[in-house]
């Protein structure tokens, strides 16, 4: 059986522009726009430099995972607990907000037929 990532990896390539609804299109579009917009002024307001600061003065710890990893601990931390870094991808996964996507998306491939 070929797994759902090759079968939405080979619907994504045979996707052509023009067999996409306008509204899906256009709809797209305002989304991609939208996060741009909010990368740029949340690139400038106060508490993001706040924050900014904040994480400069972090020390890392752990050598897992990408990213700020070695910086940020999960909630369910006390403060001062392991970081993602020092979780194990397993570990990491069952709390992740992409291992929670996955889990809901496979629900549903698996309803459309994937």
């Amino acid at each position: 059986m070929t797994s759902y990532t090759r079968q939405m990896a080979d619907f994504a390539a045979g996707l052509k522009l023009e067999s996409i609804p306008q509204e899906v299109v256009a709809r797209a579009k305002g989304i991609i726009l939208d996060g741009i917009g909010c990368g740029l002024y949340g690139a400038r307001v106060q508490w993001t430099e706040i924050l900014a600061g904040v994480v400069r003065r972090l020390e890392p710890r752990g050598s897992g995972g990408f990213g700020y990893d070695p910086l940020f601990e999960p909630a369910r931390e006390r403060p001062g607990g392991r970081t993602f870094a020092q979780y194990g991808p397993a570990e990491k996964h069952a709390i992740s907000h992409r291992g929670r996507a996955a889990r809901r998306m496979s629900r549903l491939l698996r309803d459309l037929g994937f």
